[in-house]
């Protein structure tokens, strides 16, 4: 599929400072630019005519390569003012070029295909953030190991075809990093897959999909990490009914408060705006963690014993993970 342009990068903190996706266009460097000077982000792509004016902007510090020539591809480490960097829709025998731009922090690899080594980022001494999505020959990422400076990753495949990883053994080999994001993966290791994160002393927050690995796996997080943010403490998300409409300011549970609404109308709940929303309990289910681990609809007849089935599975899972996480560090 063609890139979405959608903006997934994580802008709390100082991980990002990239110009978000959709906006590439305002930055395109195809006319002669007069206050070069003024210059600090443009976007080269092979059509473009002048786009080796990039060499004369004192300022920049960040390009965009949107479809580039293996020429742009090639030259660009000359830009030593260059902090960020993202590619896009590109096929490379190796990633090289990458590795002789000393001075990035910031990474971005779009639908870039052809190489399968991710090891020349090792060379970037000052890289802080990293986010690969439709890397079509990588498998192995154990290149990132012992990139000491990197404190944010994101790995993610598309809608349409998932990233495959080879395993998480790497991640051991990140000691600073702080930001987890794991997404439209397909796994290749068996459990434990995050063994490697034991005793991770910097990382604070995991995001992935709630349906990636097996619920073991899940657990186990819980146990290795249990303070970091973004972990599946719950065996359970509720995904709720579909909006009908909203109450009239003159119906009776308008008056509620959010809390007697819970327990005498659980089919209402209040917006940020103050509105009373009611939707379809029918739609409203569960959706228990875990690849193929199922979902139920929250008006089941036997709701109540299913959830507490997967809830006594999930505490198990968890006890075998407390014990299997004392053995490897013993």
């Amino acid at each position: 599929m063609k890139h979405h342009f959608g903006d997934f990068l994580d802008r709390t903190d100082d991980y990002w400072t990239s110009i978000p996706n959709r906006e590439r266009y305002a930055y395109m460097a195809n006319f002669e630019i007069q206050n070069k000077e003024e210059i600090v982000a443009l976007t080269i792509s092979k059509e473009h005519k002048h786009w080796k004016q990039v060499f004369e902007c004192p300022n920049i510090e960040e390009i965009i390569l949107h479809e580039p020539s293996h020429e742009q591809v090639d030259e660009i480490f000359k830009v030593k003012t260059l902090k960020r960097l993202r590619v896009t829709f590109y096929r490379a025998k190796n990633i090289d070029f990458i590795g002789k731009a000393e001075n990035v922090e910031e990474l971005i690899l779009e639908y870039v295909s052809g190489f399968e080594d991710l090891s020349p980022l090792k060379k970037l001494k000052k890289l802080k953030s990293v986010h690969f999505e439709n890397l079509r020959r990588v498998i192995d990422f154990s290149g990132l190991a012992g990139i000491t400076s990197l404190r944010y990753l994101y790995i993610d495949g598309t809608f349409d075809w998932k990233q495959p990883v080879e395993n998480f053994e790497f991640l051991k080999e990140l000691p600073n990093l702080e930001v987890l994001n794991i997404y439209g993966i397909t796994n290749k290791t068996q459990y434990p897959v995050f063994k490697s994160l034991i005793n991770h002393k910097k990382l604070r927050k995991i995001k992935m999909a709630e349906n990636t690995f097996h619920t073991k796996d899940y657990a186990f997080l819980v146990e290795a990490l249990p303070n970091v943010e973004g972990i599946y403490k719950d065996f359970k998300i509720v995904f709720d009914y579909n909006p009908i409409g909203y109450l009239s300011e003159d119906d009776i549970r308008s008056k509620y408060t959010e809390e007697e609404l819970k327990i005498k109308c659980p089919g209402i709940r209040v917006l940020a705006d103050g509105r009373r929303e009611y939707g379809d309990l029918d739609s409203k289910y569960y959706l228990f963690v875990g690849k193929g681990a199922g979902r139920l609809k929250c008006n089941n007849p036997k709701v109540e014993q299913k959830l507490t089935e997967f809830q006594k599975q999930y505490d198990q899972y968890k006890l075998e993970a407390k014990e299997l996480i004392k053995s490897y560090c013993s």
